[in-house]
């Protein structure tokens, strides 16, 4: 196993070591100047930045399921919320949330499927209405008003009971005011039925108004299919919308990805360096979203709902605890594999030599060198060892010779002197 995962593993190395070439070189052997490599990244930034926007306004064209299917329109004909009870409450509230972000009726919700625009529509013509939505705002006012009064009045019907059993075990000088209390409770009492008064009177007009009265009769005839079926309906559009939404984001994301690679191909074919490299830089960007949008897609299908029968069968099982164990099991894994690339790819050994090396310090203990130090003070380890090809003196574990550029055949021994 160990034999076959290390040649893969230097593959990616070499590729990624590539590419990292190529991001940063404007040819074989210029590397970019600073100022220059900034420059290059605020494009990527603003390229990254208008590809995520570009991609955004282009899948807002697909009809999502909320889209489709509005949460309030699931409210009245899936969930049979709008029950003759509390008809007029939910209404009040629809019609004021409508109000306050209206538009045209026939331009509201046009991908609505035709059950929900059977309830919308009516709807939306009671919001564009004046003096009907005039009428439910101020009821929507009126009953606020109006709980709030009754919640005031029982607590003021509470403070006079108690003060009426005071007032019967204290003398007279003592005894609260219980006749004015009694006289707020009675005030009390009086506003809150003349303002049930006025709202039994604004149901009224509301409920003899032709939209209203279309509505509760497009209500009326929504029975129990309709429910199913657009249940059903709502099912699959959830299913397939993933899948849809990543064919609309590829159709947006191909192109550019296969235009900077084409660029990127024709410039290095060219011996283009300066454009190779931007051209570079331009596929690696457009790829981000791209691998974003599929790794996004995938979980949607598959991981997501796999994830949310695990949870539902566990929670009736009584065992929802499995699930809090995987999660840290797997915290632990994830965090124990990004330590191991870390240490393997950041942090190796070859590396750690290599700047050793650069830096003049021993590469064994990393502490500096005197000049010229054939061996380290501290530690002892020789520092050199004898070219095999011109027969000078090389750092022990340097890839090639420092007199001739040949390539090391040594087992990384330190040398003797």
């Amino acid at each position: 196993m160990r034999a076959t995962v290390a040649p893969m593993l230097a593959k990616v190395k070499t590729a990624l070591t590539a590419i990292y070439r190529s991001l940063t070189r404007t040819g074989e052997e210029q590397s970019l100047h600073k100022v220059a490599l900034a420059v290059v990244l605020l494009l990527d930034v603003f390229i990254l930045v208008s590809i995520f926007d570009g991609l955004e306004v282009h899948t807002q064209q697909l009809a999502s399921p909320s889209g489709r299917i509005p949460q309030l329109c699931r409210e009245i004909v899936i969930e049979r919320a709008w029950t003759p009870g509390g008809r007029l409450d939910r209404l009040a509230a629809a019609v004021a949330s409508r109000r306050s972000l209206y538009r045209d009726p026939e331009e509201r919700e046009p991908e609505a499927v035709p059950t929900c625009r059977r309830v919308l529509v009516p709807l939306d013509a009671i919001a564009a209405q004046g003096e009907l939505g005039g009428l439910l705002e101020k009821r929507q006012g009126l009953t606020a008003e109006l709980r709030d009064a009754e919640t005031t009045l029982a607590r003021e019907k509470g403070a006079y009971d108690t003060h009426l059993l005071e007032s019967l075990a204290k003398p007279a000088a003592e005894r609260p005011d219980v006749e004015a209390i009694l006289a707020t409770v009675q005030r009390r009492t009086a506003a809150i039925e003349e303002a049930r008064a006025r709202l039994v009177e604004i149901d009224a007009r509301i409920g003899d108004s032709p939209q209203v009265t279309a509505l509760w009769a497009a209500l009326d005839a929504m029975g129990t299919g309709d429910a199913v079926a657009l249940a059903a309906e709502l099912r699959q559009l959830e299913r397939w919308y993933p899948v849809k939404r990543l064919g609309m984001q590829l159709i947006f994301l191909l192109p550019l990805l296969a235009a900077f690679a084409t660029w990127h191909a024709a410039s290095a074919r060219r011996g283009r360096g300066l454009q190779a490299l931007v051209s570079s830089h331009l596929v690696v960007v457009a790829s981000i979203p791209l691998l974003f949008r599929i790794a996004d897609a995938v979980y949607e299908v598959l991981p997501k709902r796999l994830l949310k029968r695990l949870i539902e069968l566990l929670v009736s099982l009584k065992l929802v605890a499995l699930w809090h164990y995987l999660v840290i099991a797997a915290s632990v894994a994830a965090a124990l594999a990004t330590v191991f690339a870390i240490q393997r790819w950041l942090f190796s050994r070859e590396r750690l030599i290599e700047r050793r090396i650069a830096k003049e310090q021993c590469q064994r203990c990393g502490k500096g060198l005197p000049p010229r130090a054939r061996a380290c003070p501290f530690c002892g380890y020789g520092q050199r060892r004898t070219c095999g090809s011109c027969g000078g003196p090389t750092p022990v574990h340097a890839p090639f010779c420092s007199e001739c550029g040949a390539a090391s055949t040594a087992g990384g021994l330190p040398g003797t002197g």
